[in-house]
């Protein structure tokens, strides 16, 4: 009793995950159509040709044959598939809330320790990089924290000291340059 039990969850969840998955690809696949969808060319060559023919509501036996793999290996490339669409969704979605400019009242000297604080977060960003990041994205990039990051402590450097004018002084600080 307790097997059979076991087995009809087992099936309920499975069904449930079929749906989930079908209801992703069903909607990934009418904003690709409607050209509002995640671009394809994240994907791996073998993921987009598994992704394409899965779209075509072919099975994974089918796709299997097709391309000469394990129908075990399509439902991985599907599911890396799906996961770097989800990944790239969350990176855009951060990237545009990230990008509302917002009205932040701030001082000179209070600009001047948050430009040291964003510089001291890089620094620990690039040491932790190989073991926490593996690395770059999909797209060959550094994670979008430590790039925004940088570009902050660009624009930081401008405010303070003139635009491209600031140079470094015996002590390593920025200081500006009389134009």
């Amino acid at each position: 009793m307790k097997q059979r039990i076991t087995s009809l969850y087992a099936h309920k969840v499975q069904a449930e995950h079929r749906r989930r998955v079908g209801n992703i690809m069903g909607s990934i696949a009418s904003d690709i159509a409607a050209g509002q969808g995640k671009p394809l060319d994240i994907l791996t060559e073998r993921q987009r040709m598994a992704y394409s023919l899965r779209l075509e509501e072919k099975t994974y036996g089918q796709i299997a044959e097709e391309m000469g793999i394990t129908a075990n290996a399509v439902s991985q490339l599907i599911h890396y598939s799906l996961r770097r669409f989800r990944e790239y969704e969350r990176y855009s979605n951060a990237k545009m809330r990230n990008n509302e400019p917002v009205d932040f009242p701030i001082t000179r000297g209070e600009l001047v320790l948050t430009r040291r604080g964003l510089e001291l977060l890089v620094l620990e960003f690039e040491k932790e990089a190989p073991s926490v990041w593996r690395g770059v994205d999909w797209l060959g990039r550094m994670p979008y924290e430590y790039e925004r990051t940088k570009e902050l402590i660009a624009r930081v450097r401008s405010i303070l000291y003139g635009g491209q004018n600031g140079s470094k002084d015996a002590s390593g600080e920025y200081k500006a340059q009389d134009p």
